[in-house]
């Protein structure tokens, strides 16, 4: 006797999108990350004729939604019912220079975790930064950097620039030229040098704006004005400290886009 199939299971789910993808004459694949279930990729049926099954343009990035899914762990195209629109961002949306930061917050969720790795931080994180970018609470740099502090502590690995792993001093006395430890997360003492290990060099400024965003009650954030020396330096250095631990990260295409729209801000 053949089994009965199981229906699908409807689940509700509040999610980021992260991409949306032409299929067929008139479905989208859409890719979303949630606050529970991580990333999960589900077909929009008819959404390229805007039928109520998608909500017409609710399911493109970086749009904040909360969607019923039809849920069959047999499938890794889920089948997309319900839409609700939370936030489109429209701020964002019109800016192209925020665009390229929201699309860098898309990307890296995209590329640290893998379908069904569910991680509330990281997107409690993504969805922190889109609002702050949303609302110009802070340089977008500052945002940028946020979230990436956030994303190496949600990936599991430590990042603690105030002790000096060499001698102990705490917070390490640094000086113009001063070392990450990629292996520790740690920054040397301005006159210490480690005995192994892979090291990036850090100007003085970078260090101190890398220690006040990883200070979460710094007030000053919002008044934050970083040189274009330290919005180059601190973001390539934690985009490599990231992928040092995390290697299937790799070369982010979205922030080399965003630096070539910044160029002429910089």
């Amino acid at each position: 006797m053949t089994q009965a199939r199981k229906p699908a299971t409807p689940v509700k789910e509040e999610a980021l999108i992260i991409r949306s993808i032409r299929h067929g004459e008139s479905s989208r694949i859409v890719t979303l990350f949630g606050g529970t279930r991580g990333k999960f990729a589900v077909i929009a049926k008819g959404a390229r004729r805007g039928s109520v099954t998608a909500t017409g343009g609710s399911i493109g990035p970086p749009h904040r939604v909360e969607v019923v899914v039809h849920f069959k762990p047999s499938r890794s195209v889920q089948t997309l019912g319900q839409v609700t629109l939370l936030d489109a961002y429209p701020r964002v949306k019109q800016d192209l220079t925020l665009t390229g930061y929201a699309a860098v917050v898309l990307e890296l969720l995209n590329r640290a975790f893998t379908d069904g790795e569910a991680n509330p931080d990281a997107f409690k994180a993504a969805t922190g930064a889109l609002h702050d970018l949303e609302q110009g609470s802070y340089h977008p740099r500052v945002v940028l950097w946020r979230l990436q502090v956030a994303m190496i502590k949600a990936t599991g690995f430590a990042l603690d620039p105030y002790p000096c792993p060499v001698c102990g001093q705490e917070p390490a006395v640094i000086g113009r030229s001063n070392l990450l430890l990629l292996d520790r997360g740690a920054i040397c003492c301005k006159d210490c040098r480690p005995s192994r290990g892979t090291s990036i060099p850090l100007s003085g400024e970078s260090v101190s704006l890398l220690r006040r965003i990883t200070n979460d009650g710094d007030p000053g954030l919002d008044r934050l004005k970083p040189s274009r020396m330290a919005i180059s330096e601190l973001t390539r250095t934690l985009e490599r400290f990231l992928r040092y631990h995390h290697p299937g990260i790799g070369k982010l295409p979205a922030l080399g886009m965003l630096d070539s729209l910044e160029t002429p801000q910089l």
